[in-house]
């Protein structure tokens, strides 16, 4: 299963962690309300992604920003370091108004965008 996230392929969306490798990558936070599409929520990266999510920080901010059911996706860049899966999370952020974590928009944004399947 896939989902394409900006410019990206993913892994998911998936509704448990399990899904996922113990493996480094970035993940996307999805929410998903009703029959509408998925929002994105947070991104960020992990050297394991199930630990990452598991005891992120930003558990709050997701639940506050969620009003339906979390969904994970996630990528893993082959041979990735901490820089380059940080700088791959940022080019995300970019792209769309993510609710919770680092703002790095370089231009004005709206709505949400949503992710239809």
């Amino acid at each position: 299963m896939s989902i394409e996230i900006g410019w990206f392929n993913f892994d998911g969306p998936y509704e448990h962690i399990e899904d996922f490798p113990d493996a480094p990558g970035v993940f996307v936070v999805l929410c998903k309300s009703g029959d509408s599409g998925f929002v994105v929520i947070d991104v960020d990266e992990g050297a394991d992604i199930k630990q990452a999510i598991a005891t992120h920080e930003r558990r709050e901010c997701w639940k506050d920003n969620c009003w339906g059911k979390y969904f994970y996706a996630a990528i893993y860049p082959k041979d990735s370091t901490n820089s380059d899966r940080l700088k791959l999370a940022r080019e995300i952020r970019m792209q769309y108004h993510i609710p919770c974590g680092e703002e790095v928009h370089t231009k004005p944004f709206g709505e949400p965008k949503p992710w239809t399947d």
